[in-house]
């Protein structure tokens, strides 16, 4: 998953649509390098890339409604046919808010 983001974010092409992130769109595009940098660039990203296990963290699952991670952002980018580009930036919103919300200032991550 890992390449060379200059590469890919210098032909973005046109597109009447920017919530549209089918594959081969600017929006896929915009989806694809913010995942990457993520995944690629971020120190401790592996910490968000999977849910957190409920037997390790059983209090985050009674404090947080909606558990994300970043593999499910990608698994919905993959598999789901109407995922829209807001609704990506909500979903990844939502991984950091989450870690926020649950994790002490102390904890690195």
């Amino acid at each position: 998953m890992c390449k060379d983001m200059n590469t890919i974010s210098r032909n973005l092409g046109d597109d009447d649509d920017p919530e549209n992130i089918s594959i081969g769109t600017i929006g896929r595009k915009i989806v694809e390098r913010i995942l990457m940098e993520l995944y690629c660039n971020i120190d401790g990203s592996d910490f968000f890339r999977e849910r957190h296990n409920k037997n390790v963290f059983p209090r985050y699952y009674k404090n947080i409604v909606h558990a994300v991670a970043l593999n499910d952002v990608r698994d919905f980018l993959i598999n789901k046919i109407k995922y829209k580009l807001s609704e990506v930036v909500e979903d990844l919103k939502l991984v950091l808010v989450n870690a926020m919300s649950y994790f002490e200032v102390s904890i690195k991550y």
